[in-house]
């Protein structure tokens, strides 16, 4: 009776476990410039395949290849490394300034039943006659996720310019409005490289975003947190916009942050800057298996531990405080067995 009364509580502590890190987990990266001579670095993919399968979605910013075969081949190496065949949509090369001409991608988990249901770039104006209003328009992807609580979305890649991204900003409230006009039942999400912080977007800047300041939109991302890989940078520059409270409700709590590449994978900062001088951001969304919060209730905390590998470390000490407590029952308190 007691072997089963401490593997019935082993087994539901590793459940609450299991569900507090369920959800779909969201993933933004500068993948700074993404071309083919980062796609023939062999180390480089590797890092990048492993950071890209944490997701069930990625968005990738500043890719640079329009045969798309360094996109493809990072698809190849994440399926040969970790034996997931990630789908992936991409735009084509977006921009009029030769310096700035980059596309958007996504990369996705098809075999956790995320489809893609449409997607479109912004029209904002003609490039030819010079009436265009962003530099690089908005990609929007409108995914089906029917595993999370939100399970419609509309997520809104972006990436201006940086000494644009104060005017590029201000400028979001039509992008979202025409998302909503487009999908009026999809929940928004603009992701991506905003460089929303230190010289391009000073914090004094703040109440001259509309999208910033009013009170439906959710900025996850601390704005003092750090998205760049250099020591001598302290910048928020990628950031999550989430507009209304489902999406706000639907974010694990903890989850929301830069993924440290340098820290995680034991890297120099060389090192990490060979892959790129950005760390990813990622968030997670609950599952539907979670509908009444028990990852925000219970395990939320327990997020960060999850991301630093040490999940295993606390179902080790669970195990252990379980055995010590049957042995206690059997033995007693001085190691003595007990007369039954």
């Amino acid at each position: 009776m007691a072997d089963n009364q401490w593997l019935t509580t082993l087994w539901l502590v590793l459940a609450v476990v299991v569900v507090a890190t369920q959800g779909l987990r969201l993933g933004s990266f500068n993948i700074e410039i993404f071309n083919t001579t980062k796609g023939h670095k062999d180390h480089v993919m590797g890092y990048l395949a492993k950071t890209a399968v944490r997701y069930d979605i990625m968005a990738i910013i500043e890719l640079r290849d329009p045969s798309m075969w360094t996109l493809k081949q990072l698809v190849q190496r994440i399926k040969s490394d970790h034996g997931v065949d990630m789908k992936y949509i991409a735009t084509g090369s977006i921009g009029t300034d030769i310096r700035h001409i980059e596309q958007y991608a996504f990369l996705y988990r098809e075999d956790k039943g995320i489809s893609i249901v449409d997607s479109y770039l912004y029209d904002d104006g003609d490039e030819a006659k010079g009436t265009h209003i962003f530099e690089r328009e908005p990609f929007m992807v409108r995914f089906r996720a029917p595993n999370c609580v939100v399970s419609d979305l509309a997520l809104v890649a972006f990436h201006p310019p940086p000494l644009d991204a104060l005017h590029d900003l201000k400028l979001l409230m039509p992008v979202y409005e025409d998302v909503r006009k487009t999908w009026p039942d999809s929940h928004v999400i603009i992701l991506g490289d905003l460089n929303a912080d230190c010289k391009f977007v000073r914090k004094e800047a703040w109440p001259q975003i509309e999208i910033r300041q009013r009170p439906e939109f959710y900025w996850p991302i601390d704005d003092d947190a750090d998205t760049m890989v250099k020591d001598r940078s302290m910048c928020a520059y990628d950031r999550f916009i989430l507009a209304g409270q489902a999406l706000k409700d639907a974010v694990v709590p903890g989850s929301a942050k830069p993924f440290n590449t340098r820290e995680e994978y034991g890297l120099t900062e060389t090192q990490a800057l060979e892959v790129s001088d950005h760390f990813p951001i990622e968030l997670v969304l609950r599952d539907v298996s979670d509908p009444v919060g028990l990852s925000s209730t219970l395990m939320g905390g327990l997020w960060n531990l999850w991301t630093g590998h040490y999940i295993i470390i606390i179902i080790l000490i669970v195990i252990a405080f379980l055995v010590f407590r049957r042995r206690r029952a059997v033995y007693g308190s001085f190691g003595i067995a007990r007369r039954i």
